[in-house]
Formats: structure tokens, sequence, C-alpha cells
């Protein structure tokens, strides 16, 4: 039996599931909700973090807030501490998809690539991110396949794969 590396995510009614034989993966989704409280904000994001949802529109401080909450989360358990770390101590940019800050000692020397998507379920939308350890190799391919069920017929729709290519950061830091 070969190794799996595996994550498992849940927000109702979607379900994401990251497997691969070669690389470690970890993988978030989450509802969007209509408001995000300042509370969770505060707790929640780095300060650079803060200024970037507080500089934007009110009316997207939900869905970065949940962007940002994925991309932790998923990066988390990709390096094994899920919420065994605080997540104001990792900074993410929402522009280039990259770790600005708070590498655990076990990622310091990784290459870990994010990617992130959106998806529908009815009128609710979800987003869900990807973190995968391309340390091992300079390349691989991503296949998302997701399931709906409509009138109790599950249904597959196949997403073509999407190639990702190991770019070291030459700032010496994770590269997203």
């Amino acid at each position: 039996m070969p190794q799996l590396h595996f994550s498992i995510s849940y927000a109702e009614p979607v379900v994401g599931v990251a497997v691969s034989e070669e690389l470690p993966v970890g993988m978030d989704v989450e509802t969007i909700e209509d408001t995000s409280a300042e509370d969770l904000i505060t707790a929640f994001c780095c300060p650079c973090e803060q200024s970037v949802l507080h500089a934007g529109a009110t009316s997207q401080n939900s869905r970065d807030f949940v962007r940002l909450w994925t991309l932790k989360e998923a990066y988390t358990k990709l390096v094994g501490l899920g919420h065994g770390i605080d997540f104001d101590s990792i900074g993410f940019s929402l522009d280039s998809l990259h770790l600005l800050h708070g590498a655990v000692a076990p990622a310091q020397d990784r290459n870990i690539h994010f990617e992130t998507m959106w998806v529908t379920s009815g009128r609710t939308l979800h987003h869900v991110a990807l973190a995968i350890d391309l340390s091992a190799r300079s390349s691989a391919d991503l296949q998302v396949v997701t399931m709906a069920s409509a009138d109790g017929v599950a249904t597959a729709i196949h997403v073509p794969n999407v190639n990702i290519l190991a770019q070291p950061n030459p700032q010496g830091t994770n590269r997203a």
C-alpha cells in the first residue's frame, strides 16, 4: 500500500477531500457569510491582514476574511498543527497567494503552493483553499472533481488538470 497524504474539510453541503500519493496536502472549505465581525478579524488576522481588510470595501470584507481563514487552515493542516497555532501569527497576501510571515519550523524549508477557488451550492457561496508541499517535486498536476446532488442523483463534473510548477521564492521563504 502506498503512503497517502490527505486532508478533509466540510462546510454543509460541500465536502472537500485532497488526496495525493506523493505530495503532502492541506485543505479547507468554508461558507461565505454575509457579515464579518470585527472581533473575528482582530482575533484571527495579523496586523498586515487587518490593514488590508479595513482598507477594502466593507461588502468585500466577508469574502476576504474567509479567503484568509481558508488559506490559514489549509496551511496549518499541511504542516500538521491545525488550530494548534494562533492564526493571527500567520500572515497571507491575497494578491499573490503566498505566506508573508509566520512559517512554523517544519515548513521553513518547504516550497508550499496555494490554490483557491469559489464553489457554489444553490445560492450559497463557499471558498476552498488547498496547500500543496512541492518540496519533493518540480511540478504537480491538480485535478479537481466536484460532486453535486440534483434530485437525489449524484453527478460529477470534471475540471481539467492544472499543472503547478514549483518556483522557489528568491527571498528564501515559502512560495505560493
